[in-house]
Formats: C-alpha cells, sequence, structure tokens
C-alpha cells in the first residue's frame, strides 16, 4: 500500500456505530508500543535520554472506561465530533505529569542561580528549575479551582459548571513545544498503526476538563496532584461519521523530481482521487457533513448517572444544570434526562 493511499484510508472517526467492538487486547498493546518507542522532544525531562512526559492509561483495563469519558464529556465544548462517544470502548488517554526525577530536589531559584534571560539549552539544572516551576504553577492553578468547586458543592447550590482550564498557563515556551512535540509523535504512530491493523481513531484534546478529572481521580497519577489529562485517542472498529481534511482526501502522489513540497497544496481539479479507496469514499461522502446534526447525537445513561452523582445532586435545579452541561452539543438533552429521571424515580 502506497502512502498516499494509507494516508486516505486514515480518517479520523467522530463518532461510532452500535455494533463498534473493543479491538483484542494484543492489538492493544501493539499499538500502544508504537506509541511508547517514538522519541521524545528536546527539553521535557533532563535527567535522562528520552524520558517521556507522560504516562499512557488504558480505562477499560481498571474499569473505569465510563468514568472517564464521563469526565471529559459532561462540560465539553461544541466540536464537529460526538463529545458523549457514544459506544467507544478502547479509550487511550495521554496524562501529563511532572517527572519522577524532580521529586525531593531542591528546585529553587536560588540554588540553580538561575537569570531571568539565561538560556536554558544545553543546561539540565536550568531546564529542571522551569520545568519544576511549570509545574509548581499547574498545581496552585488547579488546586484554586477545585476549592472554589468544593465552596460551590458546599452551598448546594451549583449553578455553573467547572471551568474550562488550561493547565499550560505561563509554562515555558520550549518545555511546552518539546511536550507536543513528543505527544505527537506518539499520537501519529497510533493512528498509523490503528488503520494498518484495520482500525479507526478519533482524537480529542482533554486538558480542559482538567478540574472534573482531579475531582474524579485526585492523586491517582501524581502523589502529589502534579498531572492533568492532554489527549485521549479513542480506537474502534465501527465509525458513525469520519472527516478527512480535503488537503489529504485530493492530494496526488507526488514525483521524484521535485525538491519543495506545499502541504497545503490540493488538485485543483477535486473531483479526481489518485489512489483511494471505496472504503474510504463511502465513510467521508455519507457522513462528512450529516454528523453536523446534533439531533444523531445519544447521551448514555452512565453520563447521567454520573452527572447526578457528582453535579446534579448540589444543585438546586439538576435539569437547568443539565442543560448548561449538554444542550450546546446535543438537540434533544431534554428528553434524555427526563427519561433518565423517569426511570431513576419509580
Amino acid at each position: 500500500m502506497s502512502i498516499n493511499s494509507l494516508a486516505k484510508q486514515t480518517v479520523q472517526a467522530i463518532g461510532w456505530q452500535k455494533d463498534n467492538r473493543r479491538i483484542p487486547e494484543d492489538h492493544l498493546t501493539d499499538i500502544v508500543e508504537c506509541a511508547l518507542y517514538m522519541p521524545s522532544g528536546p527539553l521535557t525531562a533532563t535527567e535522562q535520554t528520552n524520558i517521556k512526559p507522560y504516562e499512557l492509561w488504558i480505562p477499560h483495563r481498571e474499569s473505569e472506561l465510563e468514568n472517564a469519558l464521563s469526565c471529559a464529556s459532561l462540560w465539553a465544548v461544541d466540536q464537529c465530533q460526538d463529545q458523549t462517544f457514544n459506544n467507544a470502548s478502547t479509550v487511550l488517554v495521554y496524562v501529563l505529569k511532572e517527572p519522577k526525577h524532580l521529586a525531593g530536589k531542591d528546585l529553587s531559584k536560588k540554588y540553580y542561580e538561575v537569570p531571568d534571560t539565561y538560556s536554558i539549552l544545553g543546561n539540565d539544572k536550568i531546564m529542571d528549575f522551569h520545568i519544576s516551576k511549570d509545574w509548581a504553577n499547574t498545581k496552585e492553578l488547579i488546586n484554586k479551582k477545585l476549592m472554589e468547586e468544593f465552596t460551590k458543592r458546599k452551598s448546594l447550590a451549583y449553578k455553573t459548571g467547572p471551568i474550562h482550564l488550561n493547565p499550560f498557563s505561563m509554562w515555558n515556551a520550549e518545555h511546552v513545544t518539546g511536550v507536543n512535540l513528543t505527544i505527537g509523535l506518539a499520537m501519529g504512530a497510533v493512528s498509523l498503526r490503528s488503520r494498518e491493523l484495520g482500525y479507526f481513531c478519533q482524537n480529542y484534546t482533554a486538558y480542559r476538563q482538567t478540574v472534573p478529572w482531579h475531582l474524579q481521580y485526585k492523586n491517582k497519577f501524581h502523589s502529589r496532584g502534579k498531572w492533568f489529562p492532554y489527549m485521549m485517542q479513542v480506537i474502534g472498529t465501527s465509525p458513525e461519521a469520519v472527516k478527512i481534511s480535503k488537503t489529504r482526501e485530493f492530494r496526488q502522489a507526488k514525483n521524484h523530481t521535485q525538491t519543495l513540497f506545499d502541504p497545503n497544496h490540493i488538485d485543483v481539479d477535486q473531483t479526481v482521487r489518485v489512489d483511494n479507496t471505496e472504503l474510504q469514499r463511502i465513510h467521508v461522502k455519507k457522513y462528512k457533513n450529516e454528523y453536523r446534526d446534533k439531533k444523531l447525537v445519544h447521551i448514555p445513561d452512565y453520563q447521567i448517572d454520573f452527572f447526578m452523582k457528582h453535579y446534579g445532586r448540589y444543585s438546586a435545579d439538576p435539569k437547568k444544570l443539565f442543560e448548561l452541561a449538554y444542550a450546546h452539543r446535543v438537540k434533544k438533552w431534554e428528553s434524555f434526562f427526563d427519561e433518565w429521571i423517569k426511570k431513576n424515580n419509580k
């Protein structure tokens, strides 16, 4: 199979059919290894080479799939994909965390004598200082927002959802660049290997839901709470809808004489599809635009269970709060809530 053909088959799933199945565990482990063997970006951790700034978590192996998906979904923002993750069965979570080698070290500015204008390149001690400072700032931000959540719950008048958090606020730019490069390499390997094995992959940005994740998992991923979920990849057998960019869908195979390649170039005649497959054509033509209709989105019962347990019970008007969580993404949100109330109040 040519790269041009593989690229056009590696569409991103944005929803899952009812017959979607969990992929075999040996295939999942193989896919995870593809991520773990990718190199690290520079300046993510400096004690030794190729330390990864993340851990990969597989929730279903701990019977935590529904809780993890609820944390990611309840307060998500509207996008072109189904963020209730209905029928999702296999999920990878990239959990960013402070590197272990920083634990117990004196990382004060005085100890390292770090001038504000000093270059961090080539100096492990100075980079350690910046990494530690970044995580200290993030931990302080998370703690502040958690205290606000506890206050809202204590008052039993929970009216607004958790804030959409950016844990990267004020991080050192080179630290962020290295982290993004490392995660990007891993996710790319997962996406391609999944397609080679015949599966589909959905990518989801999870870090803005950091507060719900911390409320649920506390110090599970780091003993001092210095962690947050960065990205998720949902892998499955049967996508309900997919998407692909035009620059991949209509790209011609390259020749052997070019010296300059523009990744944003597409063919002038977009009716010509080179080295394409029937599978990819069917998915893109049938579902690409149709799935934006919010009438097609379903809210699983387990997410309403999670909502009522962690949020609704603290609100004077749970239905109004539920509307705040889902109305911008699910057109029939009210019917799902009313049906759940009817079933659970018998």
